[in-house]
């Protein structure tokens, strides 16, 4: 399917119609079961509707605004990202985002690998339950926090800007990795929930320049 528009998937549009649920099934092979969206992809409104992509390929080259449900299990996903509400990413193997993602709602990462080739700009809540995450630069604001236990790991591969100050700040049991060679900047809030991590882990050529606020610290069980 090729739409050179928008493609608008809610309940009650325009206002005092009724379209149905508002529900989007994406599956099948990802070479021919292809959804193109020229302009952007617009899920939900005020929580409802949703696209679940299991499969195929979604590109979307004006971008993706889910208010709703956006659930991602399977397939390639190409396209910028603003989430307003949950973003759910799951199943077996390796789910990639190619493009940048702007997150003031939930995403929820479960029992699977996530990578993240864009910039992702947090501003809501990151929950892994557990998982892998990658990402290339990660920025927290002051609102936004991450979730992760015991087998959560998050890897770096550019710079972590974190100026998070939110109570529900949780990743002292998960593991944090900096990849690749070269410098990588670390900007240390400080709130100090939000530097503490069970351990961290330099790989192979990676250098780590820590920038901190007055009054942060940084707290690891293990240093590698």
């Amino acid at each position: 399917v090729d739409l050179g528009g928008r493609l608008i998937i809610k309940k009650g549009y325009p206002a005092g119609t009724y379209y149905g649920t508002g529900t989007y099934n994406l599956s099948g092979a990802s070479a021919s079961s292809i959804l193109s969206v020229g302009g952007s992809l617009v899920v939900g409104q005020g929580g409802t509707g949703t696209f679940n992509q299991s499969g195929g390929t979604l590109t979307v080259t004006g971008g993706i605004v889910n208010n709703g449900n956006l659930n991602y299990s399977g397939g390639e996903l190409n396209g910028n990202i603003t989430n307003n509400a949950n973003f759910n990413i799951s199943g077996g193997g390796t789910r990639t985002v190619n493009g940048d993602v702007t997150n003031s709602g939930t995403v929820k990462v479960s029992l699977t690998t996530a990578v993240f080739t864009g910039v992702f700009t947090n501003t809501g809540a990151y929950i892994s339950d557990p998982s892998k995450s990658y990402f290339n630069h990660l920025i927290i604001d002051l609102n936004g926090f991450l979730v992760g236990g015991f087998g959560d790991e998050f890897y770096i591969s550019g710079d972590f800007l974190n100026d998070s100050q939110n109570n529900s700040w949780n990743t002292q049991d998960a593991d944090l990795f900096f990849t690749g060679t070269g410098t990588h900047t670390f900007h240390l809030s400080s709130f100090g929930k939000a530097n503490k991590w069970d351990t961290l882990s330099l790989l192979d050529g990676a250098i780590l320049d820590l920038i901190g606020d007055a009054g942060s610290g940084l707290y690891f069980d293990e240093i590698l």
